[in-house]
């Protein structure tokens, strides 16, 4: 099963669910934040990464899962990060 979410990504056959993840996350409103940025001391407009990745659950079962970065958008600065598994 490793095998087949590795080259599911690697082939680009996993495309659609990432892309459909995506599209609900941009659609919602929730890629588009605002927090205190410890940097510049006020609160800012965050600047919103999201990746794909293989995460292995403890039970040695991998899943796909969805990596957001949040940056300040004045200054860069890294401000939190989450994980969502893509099913």
């Amino acid at each position: 099963m490793a095998h087949d979410i590795s080259s599911a990504i690697r082939d680009n056959q996993g495309r659609g669910k990432v892309g459909d993840f995506l599209k609900d996350k941009i659609q919602d409103g929730s890629n588009l934040s605002t927090a205190f940025c410890p940097h510049c001391m006020t609160v800012t407009n965050l600047r919103v990464s999201i990746i794909s990745s293989i995460a292995t659950e403890p039970d040695s079962k991998e899943k796909i899962v969805a990596s957001r970065t949040y940056h300040c958008e004045a200054c860069g600065i890294f401000v939190s990060a989450e994980e969502e598994p893509i099913s």
